[in-house]
């Protein structure tokens, strides 16, 4: 077992537990809503980026960011990055955003998400979380209870509300549930021995 202490949450935990896609954690990270702990564009997606695009960008620039690649630095804070790539910073943020650019370190600390939930706290939809950890959220975080302003949920979003149980006993909120199904070793298992 690791001994590491984690002082705050990885991407995944996070959307599983504010129940958003990963394009709108990218969305408020690269707008510089959510700060994680290494927001400096990585090295090898800024690598791939250029090489995916080398036909739009100018032969100087590809030969000024193949310089500094071979500097090997871990990252690219968002100016210098802009600055390689010859663009503004509100670009590289966008890029972020559309994931063609990702940070060097995505994890989001503690503190990171009180200070997110203080300043940001209306860009999180309590009515799609379990009430559980939505009621903690407007507890400890002081983010708007969403639930209780009967805020609208998008078409798109109201299969997140309704929640079923596996028969292996787990509760799935959403559409998951019917991947879920397929690959449920309790329903698989029941399937085979009907079919026997």
């Amino acid at each position: 077992m690791s001994a590491k202490v984690t002082d705050g949450w990885s991407l995944r935990a996070l959307r599983k537990m504010l129940h958003v896609s990963p394009t709108r954690l990218r969305y408020l990270i690269g707008n510089g809503m959510l700060r994680v702990r290494d927001p400096r564009v990585s090295t090898s997606s800024l690598a791939v980026f250029c090489d995916q695009n080398r036909a739009s960008f100018e032969p100087s620039i590809r030969d000024r960011v193949a310089a500094a690649l071979l500097k090997a630095e871990d990252g690219y804070m968002w100016e210098r990055a802009a600055d390689l790539l010859g663009v503004t910073v509100p670009q590289v943020q966008s890029w972020i955003c559309a994931g063609k650019l990702r940070v060097a370190d995505a994890f989001v600390t503690d503190r990171s998400f009180e200070e997110f939930c203080k300043k940001h706290g209306a860009e999180v939809n309590t009515t799609l979380m379990d009430p559980a950890t939505a009621k903690w959220l407007v507890k400890e975080y002081d983010v708007p209870d969403s639930a209780s302003k009967n805020r609208a949920v998008s078409r798109a979003q109201k299969h997140a509300l309704t929640i079923r149980t596996c028969r292996c006993g787990r509760k799935i909120a959403g559409n998951v549930y019917f991947k879920h199904i397929k690959s449920c070793s309790a329903v698989t298992g029941e399937t085979k021995r009907k079919a026997l």
